[in-house]
């Protein structure tokens, strides 16, 4: 996973979401991780994936998932890109309809592995494909800027907390018009800064998790008066 810079602004924010994060682990022994964005296809995908693998990496008992407002299918070069990372992807299913388009589109689903172990399942979806969301208290994380006028409601349950992660979009100004090899460079650095930022909250999770665990416990305080 690249290691980059994070400015100190975004710091306080994702050492919030790892507060948070703390907080419902040790409440619920688990947490359920949602990322969010409007069509589910690239910064949403790459933050289910990458959160997957680092949560897997870090042992920690948090689970990923994604959603969008209007999905329409895992866009191509981010399964190239998460390639890249050292990621084997594969399509197991034959798609089906997303959800809310304007025309029928192919949405396979994606396996994505690390040497030879499952991390998670990406295919374009909302938060009605039961199925594939979370079960009980999530946290929703919106990487689009979406508002909270747009959170995300499971079986009738709104998330716990909502953190507003944007990150920039790879296929603004132009991106998917590059050339190839500058196209999948947009893609990279898109896949680079978002792997980053969620390997700083799970490194940061688990660091804390371990603290707490090896924090003293007060020692009690014992009367060594002698009788009367």
């Amino acid at each position: 996973m690249s290691k980059l810079d994070i400015p100190e602004d975004r710091l306080a924010m994702l050492d919030t979401i790892v507060e948070y994060v703390l907080d419902t682990i040790s409440k619920h022994k688990h947490a359920n991780l949602l990322y969010v964005c409007k069509e589910n296809t690239r910064r949403s995908q790459y933050a289910q994936a990458l959160s997957a693998f680092l949560a897997m990496q870090y042992d920690l008992p948090v689970s990923n998932f994604s959603s969008g407002q209007s999905p329409k299918q895992v866009f191509g070069t981010v399964l190239r890109s998460l390639k890249g990372a050292g990621l084997t992807v594969t399509e197991v299913k034959q798609g089906i309809n997303a959800e809310g388009t304007e025309r029928a589109l192919r949405n396979p689903t994606y396996e994505v592995k690390h040497e030879n172990k499952l991390i998670t399942n990406l295919w374009s979806k909302t938060t009605s494909n039961l199925e594939a969301m979370p079960e009980g208290e999530f946290i929703a994380i919106m990487v689009c800027g979406c508002n909270e006028n747009n959170a995300p409601i499971i079986r009738g349950r709104m998330p716990s907390r909502i953190f507003d992660l944007k990150f920039d979009d790879p296929k603004m100004d132009g991106g998917d018009d590059l050339p190839d090899k500058q196209h999948l460079e947009k893609y990279n650095k898109t896949r680079d800064v978002i792997g980053a930022q969620l390997d700083y909250i799970m490194r940061q999770t688990q660091l804390r998790c371990n603290q707490q665990k090896q924090e003293p416990r007060a020692a009690l305080t014992i009367d060594q008066k002698q009788p009367m």
